[in-house]
């Protein structure tokens, strides 16, 4: 009796050894997924980081573009301002051009009426000299 309790005992060990393999196998099994799940995890994380590194890298090209194009818009800006100021030059120029005109325009009125003055006059002196003459010439 011994023999069969001990070859009983033997058997059961042996059976609780083959469960506890099995539920270790199966735990391994559990692991090697939850490990590939991981792996999976890491892929997609690691490819979105990538897609978010491509975003940043776009958005850092359209900034500098953004900023080369203000840059340019700040230098024609500049450009026009340059020009109106010299357009403003010149109007005051042509401004300064026009009153000088002017002014000479009247000199010569007024230098064109006196000598018609005088013409008017000569012309009534030797009219007053051919109508009353003077006695004394």
């Amino acid at each position: 009796m011994h023999c069969s309790y001990r070859a009983e005992e033997e058997e059961f060990v042996l059976e609780e050894g083959e469960e506890q393999v099995k539920e270790g196998e199966e735990q391994v099994k559990e692991g090697e997924e939850q490990a590939k799940k991981g792996e999976e995890q890491v892929k997609e994380r690691e490819e979105q980081v990538k897609k978010r590194e491509e975003q940043v890298k776009e958005r850092e090209e359209q900034v500098k573009e953004g900023e080369e194009q203000a840059k340019k818009g700040e230098e024609q800006v500049k450009e026009r301002e340059e020009q109106v100021k010299k357009r403003e030059e010149q109007v005051k120029e042509r401004e300064e051009q026009v009153k000088e005109e002017k002014e000479q325009v009247k000199e010569e009125q007024v230098k064109e009426r006196e000598e018609r003055c005088l013409v008017m006059d000569n012309i009534a002196c030797d009219v007053d000299e051919v109508l009353w003459p003077d006695p004394a010439r």
